[in-house]
C-alpha cells in the first residue's frame, strides 16, 4: 500500500474533520481490514517535513523534535504514530517518507495541486504576468520533483528492508531562497513565452535568514530534477492546458 491521501495544508486547517477522517482515521480503517491484513506485505505512507518543530529553521535529520504546529502536521503525526504500532504489532515493512515541498505538473488535469509554493508562482505569472511573495523573500526551502519522489517510491516498493519501521527525509540536495525561485520562474516566462513578470515583495523588511539543512535519506540522490528543469516543465504544462 502506497498511502497518499491528505488533505492540503490550508484544506486541512478549515475542515479540521474532513482532513482528520482522510489522513487518520481512514488509514486506520483500511489497515485494519481483515482482507488487507492478510495480503499485506508494505506499507509507504507520504508524510512531510511539517511534522518537524523548526523545518525550515535549523538543521533536520530523522531524529529532530516533532510537534504539531497546524492540522496538517497533527494529522501526520498521528498516522506515523499509528503505523509504527501497527507495524512492529503485525510485522509489516512499514516506511514513512517526510517529505520536503512536492512540486511540479499534475498527471491529471482536475488534480487541484496549484496550492503547493512553486506551482502557485508559477500560475500567477501565467495569469497576472506577477508573483506576489508573502513571506520573506530571503526565507530557504527545499524542494523536490513530483516525478522524483515518485522514483523514491518506487525504490523503497523494491528496496528489502531490515527494520519493520522506518523514517526517511525525501528532498532535494540543496535548499534555496524564496526569491532566487521567483527569478527563477521569472527567467523561464521570459524565455519560453517572451513574458515580462513582476515580482512583488510583500514583506518589506526583507530580513536575512540563516541557511539551514535537510538531511535527506533519499535512495537515489543522483539526477534529480533541479527547479530551473522542473520550472520549465511546469510553465510549459500551464501554457497548453
Amino acid at each position: 500500500i502506497v498511502y497518499a491521501a491528505s488533505l492540503d495544508h490550508f484544506e486541512a486547517e478549515k475542515k479540521f474533520n474532513k482532513g482528520h477522517q482522510i489522513g487518520y482515521l481512514s488509514l486506520i480503517n483500511l489497515l485494519n481490514s481483515k482482507f488487507i491484513k492478510k495480503k499485506l506485505k508494505k506499507i509507504i505512507f507520504l508524510s512531510t517535513a511539517q511534522v518537524y518543530k523548526s523545518y525550515c529553521r535549523k538543521n533536520i535529520n530523522i531524529n529532530s523534535e516533532i510537534f504539531p504546529k497546524n492540522a496538517y502536521s497533527l494529522f501526520h503525526i498521528q498516522a506515523e504514530n499509528f503505523l509504527k504500532y501497527f507495524s512492529l504489532k503485525n510485522s509489516v515493512k512499514t516506511i514513512c517518507l517526510r517529505i520536503s515541498n512536492g512540486y511540479g505538473e499534475p498527471i491529471f488535469n482536475k488534480t487541484n495541486s496549484w496550492s503547493i509554493v512553486i506551482n502557485d508562482l508559477c500560475l500567477q505569472a501565467f495569469k497576472n504576468n506577477s508573483i506576489n511573495i508573502n513571506s520573506n523573500p530571503n526565507d530557504y526551502r527545499n524542494f523536490i520533483n513530483v516525478k522524483d519522489i515518485a522514483k523514491e517510491i518506487v525504490l523503497n516498493i523494491k528496496k528489502k528492508h531490515n527494520n519493520n519501521f522506518i523514517i526517511k527525509n525525501i528532498g532535494s540536495n540543496k535548499n534555496i531562497r524564496i526569491k532566487t525561485l521567483a527569478k527563477i520562474i521569472k527567467s523561464k516566462f521570459q524565455l519560453l513565452l517572451n513574458q515580462n513578470i513582476m515580482i512583488n515583495y510583500k514583506n518589506k523588511k526583507n530580513n536575512k535568514i540563516k541557511m539551514y539543512k535537510f538531511k535527506n535519506n533519499n535512495l537515489s540522490k543522483k539526477k534529480l530534477i533541479s527547479p530551473e528543469v522542473g520550472v520549465e516543465k511546469l510553465i510549459k504544462y500551464i501554457h497548453f492546458n
